[in-house]
């Protein structure tokens, strides 16, 4: 609901959703985001899915029940035939440590995928002191999208600032992959090879 909100308030932008997923309580006549992706049979005409128009499709959690072979299939032919922009949102449920699937494996900008979960007292300590912290690469610096500020020191400090993770997902950089942040873990270098590890 906070993407979707905050992609609504841009009036440049279009949003439809589906949450397969939800509260309801059956009080409206129908849950808040549609529930369901209509996909075709098949694969064959990127034309004929909901993956057609967008210029950008996010990910979240989504069990592997819910998207079946054929929705992969067209959402790597949005990526490398049409273009499209493919966001991923780990979780801590499904995505994608739950899936066995070719097409997500090369959809992903990772290997060596492993969670991190900190608890004990690094997870209770002070925001800004637990767990673990991302840091921007130079060009992570250089994205539009990963300035809170646009004095390259002052949105570093920014970044510093910010609270802590408890949990994530971490995995090593593709080659040819673009690493605009990593994670540094309590008690780990700040290096180039923990940079492309994390």
């Amino acid at each position: 609901r906070f993407i979707n909100n905050a992609l609504e308030r841009d009036p440049r932008v279009d949003v439809k959703g589906v949450v397969y997923r939800q509260p309801y309580l059956g009080i409206l006549q129908d849950t808040f985001f549609p529930r369901t992706l209509d996909l075709p049979d098949a694969a064959d005409d990127i034309a004929d899915s909901p993956f057609a128009e967008p210029d950008l499709v996010i990910l979240g959690d989504v069990s592997p029940d819910e998207i079946p072979e054929v929705g992969w299939q067209m959402l790597e032919k949005f990526v490398s035939e049409s273009g499209g922009t493919l966001v991923f949102i780990a979780g801590k449920q499904h995505f994608p440590l739950a899936y066995q699937s070719k097409i997500v494996e090369r959809l992903l900008p990772m290997t060596e995928l492993r969670p991190i979960n900190i608890d004990g007292a690094t997870a209770k300590a002070p925001p800004s002191e637990r767990g673990f912290h991302l840091k921007l690469t130079a060009e992570g610096e250089d994205m539009d999208v990963m300035q809170f500020d646009p004095d390259p020191q002052q949105n570093r400090d920014i970044w510093a600032g910010l609270a802590g993770h408890t949990w994530g997902l971490l995995g090593e950089a593709k080659p040819g992959a673009n690493v605009f942040a990593y994670a540094i873990q309590p008690g780990e270098e700040d290096n180039v090879e923990n940079e492309r590890k994390n």
